[in-house]
């Protein structure tokens, strides 16, 4: 055995899907693009169809104040998640990534609440798929007894104007 494929030698698993992945990859070619800011995706013209995934951000958590200790703000909502797989698409979307909820603060005798996520947005002005931000936690003042924000939502128009959930 040569020594380049000495330390594979008992990892001809791995082998085998490493060549398989380049032999079989050009037949069902996908390119997937991740947005982690805010920024414009335009659809190259060989494509037919496009699936848009769109999480909301996260609430952030609710502020505490107790002056003896032992209080608790709750928790941020999660945010939304909405797909949809788009066919006959073409020209520019523009997209938009929600940011995390602010967290609550607190003092000795005031506790604020986290705000709400932000949405996660991409459109091309006719078409618009959204992933709704978690509502913020709730401050609380005494003990552990606060109310954890609202999880968020998602929601796809389509050409028609028309609102689905």
């Amino acid at each position: 055995m040569n020594d380049f494929l000495r330390p594979l030698k008992n990892k001809t698993g791995f082998l085998l899907l490493f060549i398989l992945s380049f032999n079989v990859a050009p037949l069902f070619s996908q390119t997937v693009q991740v947005f982690t800011t805010s920024g414009t995706f335009t659809v190259p013209a060989c494509v037919t169809s496009i699936t848009v995934m769109c999480w909301g951000a996260g609430g952030g958590g609710g502020g505490a104040a107790e002056p003896g200790g032992g209080a608790a703000g709750s928790g941020g909502g999660g945010g939304g998640f909405a797909m949809a797989t788009l066919n006959n698409v073409s020209g520019t979307f523009t997209v938009t990534v929600g940011t995390g909820g602010a967290q609550g603060t607190g003092s000795s005798s005031t506790a604020n609440n986290g705000g709400a996520g932000g949405n996660s947005i991409v459109t091309n002005g006719t078409i618009t798929v959204t992933g709704v931000g978690g509502g913020g936690g709730t401050g609380n003042t005494s003990g552990v007894g606060a109310t954890v924000g609202a999880g968020g939502g998602g929601t796809f128009v389509g050409c028609t104007g028309t609102t689905f959930t």
